[in-house]
């Protein structure tokens, strides 16, 4: 067998042909051409993916540019990552914040010397106007201030900070890690807001007489299902409970087991 190209196709197995010869430009004609839904479909799913995970683009994982390590250093070597949380590379969609102190409010940006570009002061304007309407307060200094006397910028940060509180939680932490923090002290809260209401209702559910017929409705009112799922929602959250009590849809009465 031959590709469009003229070039004898690629095998998938000894048996089974592929349809092109797997020069890319093959594959492309295969293909066929993007059309402009198609694009614009890839460039909204692309956008929505950067919002909901503002720390995976590639030049957001790399590491600190010099002038930022230079401010980290300075920050751990006088211990106010001992005093307050801040987080690096902060996002607030559609922007990051440099270095974020978290309970204050206060962001840190370093700016280098693209900075002085129209358009990149245009960006900053935005962000600036983004972040103050969400309640923030903007610290700029530029990396030359940071390299040239960074003893001076820590004065002045401080006296930033000096009318705000110590954080109830400390440290230097990236985005990522503080989110991914986050949800994990949400999802344990959760989990342990479901086991207390399971032992809640589990303690009505010990008030019930399981012989009698009809007792799924007044189950399914102490639950807050319908009496259809009760048995079904029992036996996931409450198995234990479920196979004494229940016995799978029999029950037991002077000793002797019926069915229903």
């Amino acid at each position: 067998m031959l590709c469009s190209c003229g070039k004898p196709v690629r095998y998938k197995s000894k048996n089974v042909p592929r349809k092109t010869c797997g020069d890319y430009k093959c594959q492309a004609i295969k293909r066929g051409p993007t059309s402009d839904e198609t694009k614009a479909k890839l460039r909204d799913a692309r956008l929505r993916y950067m919002k909901e995970n503002p720390g995976e683009t590639a030049w957001r994982k790399s590491n600190m540019s010099y002038p930022e390590q230079c401010f980290f250093n300075a920050i751990q070597h006088r211990k106010l990552d001992e005093q307050y949380l801040i987080i690096r590379e902060r996002s607030v969609f559609p922007f990051f914040i440099d270095f974020a102190f978290e309970d204050q409010k206060i962001a840190v940006e370093i700016d280098g010397a693209q900075h002085n570009n129209p358009d990149v002061k245009e960006k900053d304007q935005r962000k600036d106007a983004l972040l103050k309407s969400l309640g923030w307060r903007i610290f700029r200094v530029t990396a030359q201030s940071v390299l040239k006397d960074i003893d001076l910028v820590i004065a002045e940060l401080l006296v930033f900070l000096d009318c705000l509180d110590t954080s109830r939680t400390v440290g230097i932490v990236n985005y990522r890690d503080h989110r991914d923090a986050l949800l994990q002290e949400q999802q344990n809260k959760k989990a342990e807001e479901q086991v207390n209401r399971i032992s809640e209702v589990t303690q009505q559910l010990a008030l019930i007489n399981f012989t009698i017929r009809g007792w799924t409705k007044f189950a399914a009112n102490v639950i807050g299902v319908n009496p259809k799922a009760v048995r079904r929602w029992m036996k996931r959250e409450i198995p234990e409970f479920y196979n004494e009590r229940c016995l799978f849809g029999s029950h037991k009465q002077n000793g002797i087991e019926t069915l229903r």
